[in-house]
């Protein structure tokens, strides 16, 4: 990845976490605050491939455990940001998705880092929203994801392929 290309991708990266944290946290909604960062990722790992991936997931996580108001175990987000960006680039790098494709590989990436997440926060001793509870906030959190990921993935997508640069 070039450097202009970095350089737009951690732009990207902190935009989502400001607007996450900031923004959509604060509103009324149902449930988990919508995962936008998780998207970026997504967005990133379709443009560039595996490798842009994962490293864009890794420090994606980083800056999500690192911003307030994490309570997940530092390291937990790096790890399944990465291997959501690893995946998603392996295995559609260069491709473009129709709409439904895109929808539902956002939600599932959102359901499985959000029951992980909670399954993680329960044994580290958060507590357990409990069965019913839990699987409401994933479903929650897919749906989110899906809605979101027609609109964040392509912008993403579109500012990183916009960025000169090889790779």
């Amino acid at each position: 990845m070039s450097p202009l290309r970095a350089v737009a991708v951690a732009a990207l990266l902190v935009v989502a976490i400001v607007l996450q944290t900031a923004a959509l946290a604060r509103l009324p909604l149902p449930g988990p605050v919508p995962d936008l960062v998780l998207l970026v990722v997504i967005g990133v790992a379709l443009t560039t491939g595996a490798n842009a991936g994962a490293l864009t997931g890794f420090a994606a996580g980083l800056l999500v455990a690192l911003a307030p108001p994490s309570l997940a175990p530092v390291g937990l987000a790096a790890i399944l940001y990465t291997v959501v960006g690893y995946l998603v680039g392996s295995r559609a790098a260069g491709e473009r998705l129709a709409r439904g494709e895109l929808a539902a590989l956002a939600a599932t990436a959102g359901a499985v880092i959000a029951g992980v997440t909670m399954l993680v926060g329960g044994l580290w001793g958060q507590g357990w929203p409990g069965g019913l509870a839990a699987l409401i906030m994933i479903g929650l959190q897919a749906g989110y994801c899906a809605a979101l990921a027609l609109l964040v993935t392509p912008a993403a997508s579109a500012v990183v392929a916009a960025a000169p640069g090889r790779g």
